[in-house]
C-alpha cells in the first residue's frame, strides 16, 4: 500500500495502515523517524506548508546565534555579535 501525503506507516505494521500524521508529529516530522530535536532547544513540527522542524525557544541560558535550526541553541549565554 501507499500512504497519502501527510501520513506514514511509521510503526511498520500494515494492519493499522498509515497511522502517523507526519505534518504535526514531533517524532516523525515530514517523514517517519525525522525527529524535531536539537541541543538546548524547544522544537516543534511546523504544520504550515511542507512539514519542517522549527525552533520555538532556547533553554534558559542559551541562544541561537547562527540561525541554524539543526544545531539548536549553540551559544551558552547571549550572542553578543557571535556567529
Amino acid at each position: 500500500f501507499t500512504c497519502v501525503a501527510g501520513f506514514g506507516n511509521c510503526d511498520g505494521n500494515a494492519t493499522n495502515g498509515c497511522e502517523t500524521n507526519t505534518t504535526s508529529d514531533n517524532a516523525n516530522c515530514g517523514a517517519c523517524g525525522r525527529a524535531c530535536s536539537a541541543p538546548h532547544a524547544n522544537m516543534r513540527c511546523s504544520t504550515t506548508g511542507e512539514a519542517t522542524c522549527v525552533l520555538t525557544s532556547c533553554a534558559p541560558g542559551y541562544s541561537d546565534c547562527d540561525g541554524n535550526v539543526a544545531n539548536g541553541c549553540e551559544c551558552n549565554g547571549p550572542c553578543n555579535g557571535r556567529m
